[in-house]
């Protein structure tokens, strides 16, 4: 077995795992049924508390706060143009290792000022590179990557 990280872990950080409801696909309210009903016990994970929305609710653009934020959206939304949008072009054409590579580069770059971007909440490619990715790694002919 190989676990991925798809963020880096500090010393005596928690390594976390996703029980199976996707804050990304089903709403909150949904979400705490399943685990209290399946797991008992209540979740207190940000999307949670913090109630993010589903891909299908989340917006398309975010509205910086401050220049801090509108610096890093930018950075971002460069991040999208040279990484994702690769990676995904490298996807339909079966090239999987391309396809990983290029999204582990956006996840490395964005941890370079993710602290910036973390009061505006969930930001949708970011969580669309690292569910591409998961849909890479499998695929992967040697079974694991170094992200």
């Amino acid at each position: 077995m190989t676990i991925v990280s798809m963020q880096k872990i500090r010393e005596g950080e928690p390594i976390t795992d996703n029980y199976g409801p996707l804050f990304t696909k089903m709403c909150r309210k949904e979400r705490l049924y399943k685990l209290e009903g399946r797991y008992w016990f209540k979740c207190s994970c940000s999307a949670c508390v913090e109630d993010w929305p589903t891909y299908e609710n989340m917006p398309a653009e975010v509205s910086p706060k401050n220049e801090e934020e509108r610096d890093a959206l930018q950075k971002l939304q460069k991040l999208d143009d040279m990484f994702y949008e690769d990676g995904l072009k490298a996807m339909e054409k079966g090239h999987v290792k391309d396809a990983i590579e290029r999204f582990s580069k956006y996840l490395n770059e964005f941890e370079s000022f993710k602290n910036s971007v973390a009061s505006v909440g969930p930001y949708r490619t970011f969580h669309l590179v690292q569910d591409a990715l998961k849909l890479c790694l499998p695929s992967n002919e040697i079974g694991r990557a170094h992200v």
